[in-house]
């Protein structure tokens, strides 16, 4: 590896200015001929170097990282899913906040030239609860999809708002589902059939649904003088958790090199943020998504929870070759 030689210097020596200038000479020809361009950020983390370092100054970036935490993630089924059009990049719906855009997270540059390149990278964890998906035999998890999205034009993202020209950035997304769900506990096993066949003293509930197999729990409908405190167990999704153990945690995390055109009429102000969207759950069969519960209602219904995005973070820096 190149260095500067100086002169050594030792202790108590008298030193002239002569010198000092001679041993400090070389250093200073090649401290000239240093700038920006000898300094590459890659070899660094924004966490390690302070924002007023020069290093890291970069008039284009407006907002050069961005972190976020605690953001929810509402079930959108009935909303347009940002991931779903592969026929075509941009995508025309509402960045909704509490569905597709948590926190309107964002990182912006301004004043960009054609073939001006910067590396994105976006990392966050994950949630998603167990919402009960099982709790009729052929019930199917949700799945929560992430990505990057580019916003052209925009240094700021006001929540629904709609930017025609707003794009998906294909090879970032990424898609997230459990691979087991628990099921909602419930007495309708307690079957005429049942009793026959075992000849327990059983205490049949009711044939609601289906004359072949189906159940419902019966508990809370019953005469209370005759059966007191037979009460229905709610086990509800959204209260009883430790119940419902099966929920899944994952890790996002992508880099995505974004190179400025030269020709055309680009848009100088660009932003990027990660867009997700939760949907999917079936409920399987008789199964209904609804607060329901207890007496000829049965256990409870599934419920479409809400996930959560941790550690959220954005960060964007230029390529100085």
């Amino acid at each position: 590896m190149p260095y500067v030689k100086v002169p050594e210097f030792k202790s108590n020596d008298t030193i002239s200015a002569d010198d000092f200038n001679e041993a400090f000479s070389s250093v200073q020809v090649v401290c000239d001929k240093l700038d920006g361009s000898n300094f590459s950020d890659e070899s660094l983390g924004f966490d390690e170097i302070p924002d007023e370092v020069a290093l890291t100054k970069n008039d284009h970036l407006a907002s050069h990282r961005h972190t976020f935490s605690g953001a929810t993630v509402n079930h959108s089924d009935g909303l347009p899913d940002p991931f779903s059009d592969f026929t075509l990049d941009l995508y025309a719906g509402r960045r909704l906040q509490d569905f597709t855009h948590p926190k309107n997270n964002n990182i912006t540059a301004t004043g960009l030239t054609g073939g001006e390149k910067f590396i994105i990278r976006a990392s966050c964890r994950i949630y998603i609860p167990d919402m009960g998906a099982r709790t009729y035999y052929d019930g199917v998890p949700a799945v929560i999809k992430v990505g990057l999205f580019q916003f052209p034009g925009e240094d700021s993202i006001t929540s629904g708002s709609i930017n025609a020209n707003t794009k998906r950035l294909r090879s970032t997304e990424q898609h997230f589902r459990v691979a087991f769900s628990g099921k909602v506990p419930s007495a309708s096993s307690g079957s005429q059939e049942a009793k026959d066949e075992t000849g327990l003293d059983l205490d049949p509930r009711d044939r609601t649904i289906d004359l072949n197999w189906e159940y419902r729990d019966t508990r809370g409908d019953l005469d209370s003088s005759s059966k007191p405190g037979d009460k229905y167990d709610h086990h509800d999704p959204a209260q009883n958790g430790n119940k419902l153990p099966l929920g899944g945690y994952f890790s996002y995390t992508t880099c995505y090199l974004y190179e400025h055109p030269v020709i055309g009429s680009p848009n100088s102000t660009q932003s990027f943020g990660i867009l997700c969207y939760l949907s999917g759950m079936e409920v399987g069969i008789g199964g209904s998504v609804s607060s329901d519960a207890g007496g000829s209602d049965g256990c409870v219904s599934p419920k479409p929870l809400p996930g959560s995005i941790t550690n959220g973070s954005l960060h964007m820096y230029q390529v100085r070759r």
